[in-house]
């Protein structure tokens, strides 16, 4: 299965909630676009935790790759290593709703600044450290 067997269109029904019409306001455009950034930076997290979950249960090596990234390049292949490195970052050292809250990326950022600033790190805060 490919990413694009994934992106098929839906039952429009399913996002009624997010439709984009004529009447839609500012303010309804604005948390349609709060809610789906909040549900990408969600998927990026349990992304990086099912990845995790492979590689410490060495699942892929089990079924006969040589390692998780190989395992992950041939099966699926429309993702990026570098991506799913980011988000397995995140997700060892970050819960969800801080993730959610911040953003996979922002958060990847920060990873190393504790550490190189001397701090200690608050991972369920981390703009108190800067």
């Amino acid at each position: 299965m490919s990413i694009f067997d994934l992106l098929k269109p839906k039952d429009a029904t399913q996002y009624d909630d997010i439709l984009i019409h004529d009447e839609m306001t500012l303010e309804e455009a604005y948390r349609a676009m709060l809610k789906l950034m909040a549900e990408e930076h969600t998927n990026h997290h349990l992304m990086g935790q099912l990845y995790n979950h492979i590689m410490d249960k060495k699942l892929a090596e089990a079924a006969g790759y040589k390692s998780a990234q190989d395992y992950v390049s041939k099966v699926l292949p429309d993702i990026s290593q570098s991506a799913l490195t980011m988000y397995s970052a995140v997700a060892r050292d970050f819960s969800e709703p801080t993730a959610r809250r911040y953003g996979v990326t922002c958060l990847y950022l920060l990873l190393p600044y504790p550490d190189a600033a001397d701090l200690g790190g608050n991972h369920e805060e981390p703009g108190r450290d800067l």
